[in-house]
């Protein structure tokens, strides 16, 4: 399969190099016929798009999410121990061997006072990843069929265990490190009656290049100011993946739901549409996640990704803006428009990657209104992929020094030089894969240890 070659190695280089050939010979095309359009149009849809879908609402909850959230207060004791949430974890893991002692160690190396856990590793997988995990003292459930997949994997766990309304049910990834205090965060958080929570996703670096570093940086502005931003002004952030907590009783109804490759950007829509319910942002609860350090693996993983939401778009944009406009819900209507994201993020991959070349070799005039919008355009997202993460990893950082600053410059220039890479190839090649519906790629984990870069 041609998406498969050129996946592999530094293959996925040919690919830009055809696509920009493609916008160059388009651009010889229209200039030998000498054809010539007022780009005013075109530039100011392509504006419209990305700013209305993407840019706009990402850059209106990152300023919001600017002044750090208030932990949630503690009940009130009167005399009376404090309550404990129990807690379901279930692991899904596919070979896992090298990572798996992550979760399992930094969980059961908690001392919570306010939770009770239960953990569950569900193992889809071939090698001594289920063994590693009893040994370290977690359950292991095996699936009949290897390779199923998370949501498959999570699903078989639950039919083996007995229901408790009760309880949250929390899911955590194979290759996760939660920090200290993450469950009495967690719990702490659930005593205000959230049905969904979302702890606070950071970077675990297995080893610090310009790609591991510049996602670091981007998550720090994901965490750091979308997503509080996203909570503070909607009541609601996203789930991320991984990290995220759901009471029990919804989790078991919603799950069966889930037919995508992307179950947290799904699952969002399942809570917003079957509950009318958001997803708590709980800043106290870190957890560290390990990021791709090499454009290959970044690649596959974000093709998966816009699979998964390109098709979350095709089912939930509908009923959530339905949703939305009966019952006068903002947050349903955002969401209807945050599942069309991919949209703008291949509008904006045309734009770079075929209509700016062609463009330029056509010598199109792009005077007056139309230089306007395309100057916006390009302001616009240069701030998206190198001043939100700047921003979002200064103020995540403990400390202000020169050296500090100088770090958050670079990483910044690592997050553009990482989006403008990986993002446009994999959108594109994402909207050729959109009828698969399995797993399609599995990210490989290094075991990574070195959290430190993103505290």
């Amino acid at each position: 399969m041609l998406i498969n070659w050129l996946l592999k190695g530094r293959r996925w280089s040919l690919a830009y190099a055809g696509l920009l050939l493609v916008g160059l010979g388009l651009g010889a095309f229209l200039k030998a016929g000498r054809m010539s359009f007022d780009l005013t149009v075109l530039h100011g849809s392509v504006l419209g798009v990305v700013l209305l879908i993407s840019v706009g609402p990402t850059l209106v909850f990152s300023l919001v999410g600017i002044p750090p959230l208030k932990p949630p207060a503690p009940m009130p004791l009167d005399g009376e121990p404090m309550p404990r949430t129990r807690f379901l974890i279930i692991i899904p893991a596919f070979n896992e061997a090298r990572v798996i002692c992550n979760p399992l160690k930094s969980l059961f190396a908690q001392r919570s006072a306010l939770a009770e856990i239960r953990v569950v590793v569900a193992f889809n997988g071939t090698d001594e990843t289920g063994r590693i995990a009893r040994t370290l003292g977690a359950e292991v459930i095996s699936t009949p069929t290897p390779g199923c997949g998370k949501s498959k994997a999570i699903a078989y766990v639950l039919e083996r265990i007995e229901p408790d309304a009760d309880r949250y049910v929390l899911i955590l990834d194979a290759d996760n490190r939660v920090g200290p205090g993450f469950l009495d965060a967690l719990a702490l958080a659930s005593q205000t009656g959230a049905v969904a929570m979302q702890a606070n996703h950071k970077v675990l670096l297995s080893r610090r290049n310009w790609i591991s570093l510049g996602l670091l940086s981007a998550y720090a502005a994901s965490s750091r100011l979308y997503n509080a931003g996203r909570s503070r002004l909607l009541g609601s952030a996203l789930l991320c993946g991984t990290g995220f907590a759901i009471k029990e009783s919804v989790f078991r109804q919603l799950w069966p739901y889930v037919r995508t490759q992307t179950e947290d950007i799904e699952m969002n829509g399942l809570l917003t549409l079957h509950h009318d319910a958001g997803v708590q942002w709980v800043q106290q609860a870190s957890f560290f996640d390990e990021k791709p350090d090499t454009v290959v693996v970044a690649i596959r993983q974000r093709v998966r990704w816009m699979v998964g939401h390109f098709r979350c778009m095709r089912f939930y944009s509908g009923p959530l803006f339905a949703q939305g406009l009966r019952q006068g819900r903002l947050r349903a209507l955002e969401l209807a428009l945050y599942y069309m994201v991919p949209v703008a993020i291949l509008v904006a991959a045309c734009w770079l990657l075929l209509v700016w070349p062609a463009t330029l070799v056509a010598q199109l005039p792009a005077d007056g209104l139309s230089a306007n919008f395309g100057w916006a355009l390009s302001t616009l997202i240069l701030a998206y992929i190198l001043g939100l993460p700047a921003l979002g990893h200064l103020l995540d950082i403990k400390g202000i020094s020169l050296k500090g600053v100088l770090q958050v410059v670079l990483f910044s220039i690592y997050a553009a030089a990482v989006a403008l890479t990986v993002w446009p190839l994999a959108i594109v090649l994402a909207a050729m894969m959109l009828s698969r519906s399995d797993w399609i790629f599995h990210t490989p984990h290094q075991g990574g240890v070195n959290t430190s870069a993103s505290r």
